[in-house]
């Protein structure tokens, strides 16, 4: 039976009780049969029992100093304490659940009805053993997400792009701190609860934003992913270009969209630059080409003008 694994300490001065319970216990559990507290003591430092039985009138210790020793020491306050003693009043079984003891059980007992009590009380114990390791197991489990959680939160505040997180109903929820800096504001919530003012009427497509955000989103919502130019209204009022990148992400039960924002500004500057140098590289081309071809015309002319006298000199000569 399952039950053999399980172990049993009997405590008890009289011999006949510790027989007949160990006849009856044997068959069903390894029964250890001790006649007094000092042995169950020295019996606990080898063996860690599933459930004692415990006598209450005992010499030099009773039941009740017992049982009060060992729910002071922290290695066997947990192990379940069950009374199996002739004191019947109600003010010794009142003492007793007092002190600690799971059960209390008189005697003349009834086998079957020890047997039941016993069991309920080793499934008691694996019952609370699996939720303490259920609850622990949890507990490192949270802590496991809250360590993720940082992480992320690092990762995105460590990014030199501005990151945003709307829900489907097109509602943001949050950003990053690259966000925040962006447009020099003091915090998230800030940002978030003002977002709207950060956008203009219109984007530079002449598409009104509220009706091309909802698009977007939608887009990306559809596709998985989705890539387009974006102006945001910054608080001083100048139009800041970003290029803008939504990304659907699984949540729960329902999808989100993450936003991934850079700013273009810099970008855009550049290729002026390089626009406004190659206009004038052409400009410059342009006026080497002309004055190329001034030159081979003059010398052209020159040439036939100074071959005529050169001709009748040559004549003469």
């Amino acid at each position: 039976m399952d039950n053999v694994r399980h172990k049993i300490m009997l405590v008890d001065d009289n011999m006949a009780t510790l027989n007949q319970g160990k006849s009856l216990l044997q068959p069903f559990y390894k029964v250890y049969t001790i006649k007094s507290s000092a042995i169950l003591f020295e019996n606990l430092e080898h063996y860690t029992p599933d459930v004692i039985l415990l006598d209450v009138e005992m010499p030099e210790m009773d039941g009740f100093e017992t049982i009060t020793k060992l729910k002071t020491d922290a290695r066997f306050k947990d192990i379940p304490v069950i009374f199996l003693t002739s004191k019947s009043d109600e003010e010794s079984e009142r003492k007793g659940f007092s002190l600690g003891a799971v059960d209390y059980i008189t005697k003349p007992f009834s086998g079957p009805l020890l047997l039941k009590r016993i069991s309920n009380q080793i499934l008691h114990k694996r019952v609370q053993a699996a939720a303490k390791d259920y609850a622990n197991n949890v507990e490192a489990m949270e802590r496991e997400i809250v360590k993720a959680e940082e992480r992320i939160r690092i990762m995105l505040n460590a990014t030199p792009l501005c990151c945003e997180l709307w829900d489907a109903d097109f509602n943001i929820i949050d950003c990053n701190e690259e966000t925040v800096k962006f447009f020099g504001l003091s915090s998230k919530q800030e940002y978030i609860d003002n977002v709207f003012k950060f956008t203009p009427e219109f984007q530079s497509d002449g598409e009104r934003s509220d009706e091309k955000v909802v698009k977007c989103l939608n887009k990306a919502l559809d596709e998985g992913r989705y890539v387009f130019d974006w102006v945001h209204l910054a608080p001083d009022g100048t139009m800041v270009p970003v290029e803008s990148t939504l990304v659907r992400v699984d949540y729960k039960d329902n999808y989100m969209v993450a936003a991934y924002s850079r700013d273009l500004r810099e970008y855009k500057k550049m290729m002026q630059e390089i626009n406004d140098t190659s206009a004038l590289l052409e400009s410059a081309l342009e006026q080497a080409t002309t004055a190329s071809k001034a030159k081979g015309n003059f010398l052209s002319t020159m040439s036939h003008e100074m071959r005529t006298p050169m001709n009748a000199i040559i004549g003469m000569t």
